[in-house]
């Protein structure tokens, strides 16, 4: 602006002369407008982007957690499937052929099983 007032002195410029350079002035300052306007619209943008990143991140990692309670959940029926399986089917073990220390043995895994038994079906 200094180099435009001096400049307006020193050649004593025409009132058009003056016009000109300010249009130049005006128009380039309106393109460093235009310019700034459109980084910060930039930054907003990516701003937006790194929070809908962060978002779908967290959705991600809840669904994650969300699997692996399901996977731990079905891990633990499918323990307790197997283990009744197996108490019925000691339960219905015939003993009558087996030696009297087999005998003794799966006598006590069906008492122990009928008291267990007796007590959930007790509580519930």
């Amino acid at each position: 602006m200094e180099m435009m007032t001096t400049h307006f002195k020193e050649d004593r410029a025409t009132k058009s002369d003056k016009q000109e350079m300010l249009k130049g002035l005006v128009t380039t300052l309106g393109d460093k407008v235009a310019l700034a306007k459109d980084a910060i619209r930039a930054r907003d943008d990516h701003e937006k982007k790194k929070s809908d990143v962060a978002l779908m991140k967290a959705d991600a990692m809840k669904t994650i957690a969300d699997t692996a309670k399901m996977k731990a959940e079905l891990k633990l029926r499918k323990q307790a499937i197997k283990e009744a399986r197996h108490k019925d089917s000691v339960m219905t073990i015939d003993t009558s052929m087996m030696n009297p220390v087999d005998v003794v043995l799966y006598e006590e895994k069906k008492a122990t099983i009928r008291l267990k038994r007796l007590e959930q079906s007790s509580t519930k």
